[in-house]
């Protein structure tokens, strides 16, 4: 980035992040289409109810990342890999502690989330099912995130954008599966997204331990170092 046209530059590494916004939107719009024409319409009103929890959800881990983004690119920067080991390494730690909070508190107040939203007694029961499920979707999203947010810091903005068309891809597909084929209901749409996030999230880790070997990312004696995390 610091040689030829920066705002040519600029722009070949954020289109996919602009891309890959629209994706991660994709996930509740397809469980929208296939829940709507194969269920019916008090389940797509169902999924709809958790729409808004869920682009709160990925606002908040698209902010947080870019925290990860911020630091390790400082590191990747200045070439100093011991203190840009350390800050993927603290990554990876905080993201599997606030995966664990926030999905246990999303589990506790999923609820009580329906209950204030007012959501009608006839799909109550449908919503909470989807949203439930849907918060074990958290780890999937919150690691795919901050893993992302780290390859972006370090400069490749592409990888993390494939492997989200190909998550989105795989959604369709096993919704299919669990939807029509197997007449899972809305329980099994949301597994179906459960699936395609965890698997996106653990591609998004091999990808990111197997392209970056040089820089001594590994998951041996992964030791926090909470200075870099604060």
């Amino acid at each position: 980035m610091t040689e030829g046209n920066i705002i040519r530059q600029l722009f070949i590494f954020s289109w996919p992040l602009l891309v890959g916004n629209i994706f991660q939107q994709l996930y509740n719009t397809v469980d929208s289409i296939i829940v709507g024409n194969y269920i019916g319409s008090d389940a797509l009103a169902a999924v709809g109810v958790f729409s808004p929890m869920n682009n709160l959800l990925i606002g908040l881990f698209l902010g947080i990342s870019t925290g990860a983004t911020v630091v390790v690119s400082q590191c990747f920067g200045a070439k100093d890999i011991q203190k840009l080991s350390k800050a993927i390494h603290v990554s990876i730690w905080l993201t599997a502690a606030n995966a664990i909070v926030f999905t246990i508190l999303g589990l506790l107040i999923s609820k009580w989330l329906l209950q204030i939203t007012d959501t009608p007694a006839n799909i109550f029961e449908m919503a909470l099912t989807y949203s439930r499920i849907m918060f074990l979707c958290i780890p999937g999203l919150f690691f795919y995130n901050i893993l992302s947010g780290i390859l972006r810091g370090m400069g490749d903005s592409v990888a993390p954008l494939i492997i989200l068309i190909g998550a989105n891809i795989l959604n369709a597909v096993f919704l299919y599966l669990f939807v029509v084929l197997f007449d899972r209901g809305i329980s099994g749409a949301a597994y179906a997204t459960f699936l395609a996030q965890t698997l996106s999230a653990i591609v998004t880790l091999f990808y990111l331990l197997s392209s970056q070997k040089k820089y001594d990312i590994n998951l041996r004696g992964l030791k926090p170092d909470w200075g870099i995390g604060k």
